[in-house]
């Protein structure tokens, strides 16, 4: 369905320039989360273990 708008005001490049505060949207947005800790490191680490060894015994 389309919405057709008949005689709808125009903005005005004033009222567009008054509203471009994009610092205030960057401050509004979640914080970025951190996938950077011990967990992600354990499970990177041991897969990386298991990798290696199942290599090394697939080489061999």
């Amino acid at each position: 369905m389309i919405k057709i708008y008949i005689d709808k005001k125009e903005v005005t490049s004033a009222e567009i320039n008054a509203r471009q505060d994009f610092n205030k949207i960057l401050k509004s947005l979640p914080e970025k989360k951190s996938w950077i800790n011990p967990w992600f490191y354990g499970a990177v680490g041991l897969s990386s273990v298991i990798g290696a060894i199942s290599l090394y015994f697939l080489l061999i």
